[in-house]
């Protein structure tokens, strides 16, 4: 197309598609057995992998790391790479996952199995805003419990989860579900004071309405 001038004229750009589907406006019981039957086949799939022992990496990320097993030493999680506190260099700035480390280290010491409970627990959590980004995108339940159930079993993820040292790849996952804002958050962005869009979604808040319809 061209102007009135004779030059031509720039297209607008597609802005793109809203999520404007509440997670809410799941029925309650539906939104209830979604949640659980996500949860409990995670468990399942990866019970297995609680036996497993630190290797490879985990040596030095966890057994061999004096930063993760005092808590005053939070603050220097931040300031190096993600082997500091083994004593080597690397390419990797990691704080968030070295933080669950340390968190995992004051509930479960050195035992492993604590270690991989909190894998499964933030691998279920991404297939949890899987399952709530999937409805909003097409607002379809039935899609959205098939997105949730094919991400927390797919043998894609067998490396992150079962593998302790890869945490890095489930822990950010909850974060990349978001949205632009709505009613029904399962994780993304929540309008704040004056319409200004906030991080509500896990780690950094939890969700507020996954109550559903009641029907």
């Amino acid at each position: 197309m061209k102007n009135d001038n004779g030059s031509p004229q720039s297209e607008a750009p597609i802005p793109p598609p809203e999520l404007t589907v509440p997670v809410a406006s799941v029925p309650r019981k539906f939104l209830i057995f979604s949640i659980l039957s996500i949860v409990l086949l995670g468990i399942g799939v990866y019970a297995n992998s609680l036996d497993g022992a630190f290797v490879w990496d985990d040596q030095h990320l966890i057994r061999e790391n004096p930063l993760i097993k005092q808590g005053n030493n939070a603050l220097k999680l931040f300031q190096g790479n993600i082997l500091a506190g083994y004593g080597k260099e690397s390419q990797a700035y990691r704080p968030l996952q070295m933080l669950t480390y340390m968190a995992d280290y004051r509930l479960w010491k050195l035992d492993p199995r604590g270690y991989h409970v909190t894998s499964i627990f933030w691998h279920i959590l991404a297939a949890l805003c899987v399952f709530g980004l999937a409805f909003r995108l097409s607002a379809n339940r039935l899609l959205a419990l098939f997105a949730g159930l094919l991400f927390v079993s797919h043998p894609i993820h067998t490396e992150a989860v079962s593998y302790i040292s890869g945490r890095s790849d489930p822990l950010p996952r909850p974060c990349r579900c978001h949205d632009g804002g709505g009613r029904g958050r399962l994780c993304g962005r929540a309008p704040l004071a004056g319409g200004k869009p906030g991080l509500a979604g896990p780690p950094f808040g939890l969700p507020s309405d996954l109550q559903g319809e009641d029907r």
